[in-house]
Order: C-alpha cells, then sequence, then structure tokens
C-alpha cells in the first residue's frame, strides 16, 4: 500500500527535458560500474559470510552483532543471498544499483524544482549529485542499504514539500515520517543528519507563503518535531550502546565530541574553503 501510494504520487511529476537529461546522465555514470564484474573492498568479506552462514543468525554473529547493526545485517543477508535464488546474482544487484543511480537524482531534481522553482538550480544539483552522490557510487554490493537509505530520505523530502506546498496534506507529511523511519533505523543510521535541512525547508515552504515571522516558526516546529522526536531514541541507543569486539576501536561514539569546537571550527573551514 505504501508503494503504491508514492508510485501514484510520483506519476503526477511530469517529465521535462532536464529531466531527461538527467537520466541520460545516470545511465551513463553507471556504465563504468556496470562493465566491473568482480567482488570488491567489504563484498569480500560479506558475500563469503552469507556463502558460509547456513542461516541469519549464523551471518550476524560474522559482524553484525558487533556493530550493533542487526537491521542493517538483515537486510544485506536478504539481499546478498539472491545468490541462493539465481545463476547470476549480478543481474538483481545491477538491477537494483542501476535503479537507485537514477531514480536518485532524478527525485533530487524533482524535489528541488518543486522547492525553489528554478529549473536551471534543479538541473544543474541533480548533475551534482551524479557527479558526486552524498551516497557514493561504488561498485560494492554491500553498500546498497546506504544508497536505499539516501533514496528514501530524498522521496521524504519530495513527500514532505508536496505536503506542504499548498494545503497541508497529512497523509504524505504521514508517508514521509514512515520513509524516514526506515532510512534511519533499517538502513542507514546516518541519514538523521539531513533532517536540519527538512527544518530549513519547511520554514522556507511557509515564509513562501506569507506567514508572519512567529506564525513560520511555530508552523515549522510543529511540522518537523515529530521528524526530530524520531531521531532521539536511535541518537540515545548510538551513545549508550557501543560497537564491541573487532569493531570497538573501529567506530567511536563519544557525546564529548559536540563539546570539541576546536574540530567543529576545522571542519567548518574545510567546507568552505
Amino acid at each position: 500500500m505504501l508503494i503504491r501510494q508514492i508510485t501514484k504520487i510520483l506519476r503526477k511529476q511530469k517529465l521535462d527535458i532536464f529531466s531527461l537529461i538527467i537520466v541520460s546522465l545516470a545511465l551513463l555514470s553507471y556504465v563504468r560500474i556496470l562493465l566491473l564484474l568482480n567482488v570488491f573492498e567489504d563484498d569480500n568479506a560479506w558475500l563469503l559470510s552469507v556463502y558460509a552462514s547456513g542461516n541469519l543468525s549464523e551471518f550476524l554473529n560474522t559482524g553484525w552483532i558487533e556493530l550493533r547493526r542487526i537491521p542493517q545485517g538483515i537486510f544485506l543477508y536478504c539481499f546478498l543471498g539472491a545468490h541462493r535464488l539465481f545463476d547470476n546474482p549480478y543481474i538483481l544487484w545491477q538491477s537494483l544499483n542501476l535503479l537507485i543511480q537514477v531514480a536518485s537524482p532524478l527525485l533530487f531534481y524533482y524535489f528541488l524544482n518543486n522547492l525553489i522553482k528554478d529549473k536551471y538550480l534543479a538541473f544543474l544539483s541533480g548533475c551534482f549529485f551524479i557527479v558526486y552522490p552524498i551516497d557514493t557510487t561504488l561498485p560494492v554490493f554491500s553498500n546498497i542499504y546506504y544508497r536505499i537509505g539516501i533514496m528514501l530520505t530524498i522521496i521524504s523530502f519530495y513527500l514532505t514539500e508536496k505536503g506542504l506546498s499548498k494545503d497541508i496534506r497529512c497523509i504524505f507529511l504521514l508517508i514521509a515520517f514512515m520513509l524516514s523511519g526506515i532510512s534511519h533505523y533499517i538502513l542507514i543510521e546516518g541519514t538523521i543528519a539531513l533532517e536540519p535541512a527538512r527544518l530549513l525547508f519547511t520554514g522556507y515552504l511557509f515564509y513562501n507563503k506569507g506567514y508572519a515571522s512567529k506564525d513560520i516558526i511555530k508552523k515549522t516546529l510543529i511540522i518537523w518535531l515529530p521528524f526530530f522526536l524520531l531521531c532521539i531514541p536511535l541518537i540515545i541507543y548510538k551513545l549508550i550502546f557501543k560497537p564491541y569486539g573487532i569493531y570497538a576501536d573501529m567506530y567511536k561514539t563519544d557525546i564529548s565530541f559536540l563539546l570539541n569546537f576546536k574540530m567543529h571550527r576545522e571542519l567548518v573551514k574545510m567546507l568552505l574553503f
């Protein structure tokens, strides 16, 4: 039902020359990946684990439990486990990767075009997303949940804009909320870092409707609050329950880093200059 609703909404989005160019560029950008029929980086470990594991529990014990990323492990086990159903699982793996490669920049273009009403800027942003995607296009199948998580976040942003652009449509906001939850808790926790962007463009939408400053702040916070609260349990969990075993020193999470202003200053300088 959720997929049917999203498909119904997206069908109303008209194709134009810019969207066709983005699709063409995305397809071309994937050729370099499509031609690499090999196993790379983490795939060596996780594919071997899938082949060697007799069941899901055994697979999760190869590192996902120590990483405290069991939902991602379950997803990857099902995805890589397709080798049991197909003689050539590359067809499935590459097809899904190709779908994401095309859909993510296209949806990003639609979202920005609807938001800022500037096709040229939205088109350039979509092209930049292809050249340097936030999910990083790599020939690594085990990164698939990162890429799906980013794509779902873009769809969530798109639906949030649709739900607020005219009259507030709660069904759109509800689906956006559900997609964010799937992305944060099942696929990639890092997408919570994109939630401040939702706060900003929500305020921008209310600003364009001509509301007074106080009303803009009030309405923006009311809309954003559920998305913010959705992130809190995950943040608390990650701060309290840290990776252990061989991953203990690999992924450190320390709440004191929030007070490391020197590090933040250096990061801002690196991003700006």
